[in-house]
């Protein structure tokens, strides 16, 4: 009687596998860890703007803003120096907000804009242009900052004289907004 012919499987040899460096605790760690060997480093992630700066860049990148008072969006104060009309951004403060566990990844924010004008007309048009893209900061996302709600709290109209004793005044509308936004929470040590 004939023998079966005899097939030969050859198999690769699997390379060696480096030890891991500390055990896993979860699968869930284990994932991670397992990706992170398979994709190699990986980029930090984009740092995330500040309250002052997502709503400057916002204003700055707004149609109707923009036609009233072109660049002219200031963090901070308007000098006198300023082309009129102008917009002006001022973080009166930031609270982040806790809870029992400590910081629960929200903040507060009292942002003041004030607008600045020569004429009446040219403010009352920059003042509603700012609070129509304030008021619609509800569940919005400015550049990489989830906004969760924006609330006018007080709105005030002043003026002040140039003091060159021609009688001309700078036109001021100040809005205050509390805004609450995310922000990514503080790693413990």
């Amino acid at each position: 009687m004939p023998s079966p012919p005899v097939i030969l499987i050859l198999r690769r040899r699997a390379p060696a596998r480096a030890p891991s460096i500390a055990p896993v605790s979860s699968p869930t760690v284990a994932l991670l860890v397992l990706l992170r060997r398979r994709l190699g480093p990986t980029a930090p992630p984009a740092p995330t703007p500040t309250i002052r700066a997502a709503l400057v860049a916002a204003l700055m990148a707004d149609p109707t803003v923009a036609s009233l008072v072109e660049a002219r969006v200031m963090p901070g104060i308007i000098t006198e120096k300023t082309l009129k009309p102008a917009v002006a951004v001022h973080l009166l403060n930031d609270s982040p907000g806790r809870n029992l566990s400590g910081p629960d990844g929200t903040s507060t924010a009292r942002v003041q804009f004030t607008s600045v004008s020569k004429l009446l007309t040219d403010d009352e048009a920059v003042a509603e242009a700012v609070r129509n893209l304030a008021d619609g900061l509800l569940n919005a996302n400015l550049g990489g900052l989830p906004i969760l709600f924006a609330i006018l709290d007080p709105e005030a109209d002043d003026y002040t004289d140039v003091g060159d004793g021609t009688g001309r005044a700078v036109i001021r509308t100040t809005m205050t907004y509390l805004i609450r936004y995310r922000k990514p929470k503080p790693v413990r040590a």
